[in-house]
């Protein structure tokens, strides 16, 4: 399995005008990798993921490059091919369970009519024995499968979600902000639960969030995004031990640590940019500390300067591998 994402540019049209959410990003996904996708509230890292299965919400649109899984040209398909895609190659994990379930169908009824929707030949005893095996390889009792989601806590229903997702073993996982809205001891068990998910299957992954401390537990690669655009590219250990970009070294600052002298937290000055206005040089350069004249006028492109370390920034021009 493999996902090639290529030039991939997604806008929203707005009465303000063109609001360019993601722009020009490329990457790729292998088979059983993991891929966080880290940047700040807005930077368009849903949006991207959303691309990936041509769920974009209007009134956004992709309006440049390429999605290929195994070759297969995703941003091109009509709409029945797409229907068979979606949920069995590429599924996706909302960010919020509560808005994704539905409210008047029992636990076990969201799996039949998933599995039974793609899989017509299935019967509803089979699609329920499905849905028993998920849930408790998942960790979810079986008498939950009756439930209505309201009766169900935040880590159930995000394990359920998880176990929709996985109902007609896809390749590649969109997980989008998969444990925001839990306490710290149900996201620790979401990321073991996606850690051994990712060890027993095939799975590919794009993690999407803004907790540098989640793509630590789980990821193989990270990406870095800033107002609609991958900055930085390199495996888990290479960003946290030797980030390059500004931005992802400014982050890094930011994550808590207990063992620190100093209890205060610090900040990133500034704000994002204006997506909506034409781009001129870096975006990041209004917040960056190392920024000088040609980052004002030219755009950086994303470049690798070491192996497997790609960087978007005019400080390592020239060190092209």
């Amino acid at each position: 399995m493999s996902l090639e994402v290529s030039h991939l540019s997604v806008s929203y049209f707005t009465q303000k005008g063109e609001l360019r959410a993601v722009r020009d990003a490329s990457f790729s996904l292998a088979k059983r990798e993991t891929l966080g996708l880290v940047g700040e509230s807005g930077c368009g890292k849903t949006t991207l993921g959303f691309a990936l299965a041509r769920l974009v919400p209007r009134p956004g649109k992709v309006v440049r490059g390429s999605v290929k899984l195994d070759g297969k040209e995703i941003l091109t398909l009509g709409d029945k091919e797409l229907r068979k895609i979606r949920g069995r190659e590429i599924a996706m994990v909302f960010q919020d369970p509560t808005t994704s379930l539905n409210p008047v169908k029992r636990v076990k009824d969201h799996f039949v009519e998933a599995i039974r929707a793609h899989q017509p030949e299935t019967s509803k005893e089979e699609a329920v024995a499905k849905c028993r095996q998920i849930l408790s390889d998942l960790g979810v009792p079986e008498d939950r499968m009756k439930d209505y989601p309201h009766q169900l806590s935040g880590g159930l229903k995000q394990r359920v979600m998880i176990g929709l997702a996985l109902a007609l073993d896809p390749k590649v996982l969109v997980a989008d902000e998969p444990t925001t809205s839990l306490d710290v001891i149900i996201e620790a068990q979401i990321l073991d639960l996606i850690g051994r998910l990712k060890a027993k299957t095939d799975l590919s992954m794009l993690l999407v969030t803004h907790n540098l401390g989640v793509v630590a537990e789980v990821a193989d690669r990270i990406a870095i995004m800033y107002a609609g655009e991958i900055m930085e590219l390199a495996d888990a250990r290479t960003i946290f031990r030797s980030p390059l970009f500004p931005y992802t070294q400014l982050l890094l600052k930011l994550v808590p640590n207990i063992e620190a002298e100093s209890a205060s937290l610090e900040s990133i000055p500034g704000s994002p940019p204006d997506l909506t206005k034409p781009r001129v040089g870096c975006q990041f350069v209004p917040r960056c500390p190392f920024a000088f004249a040609r980052c004002r006028v030219e755009a950086p492109v994303l470049t690798e300067v070491e192996p497997g370390h790609l960087v978007a920034c005019h400080l390592y021009a020239g060190k092209e591998k």
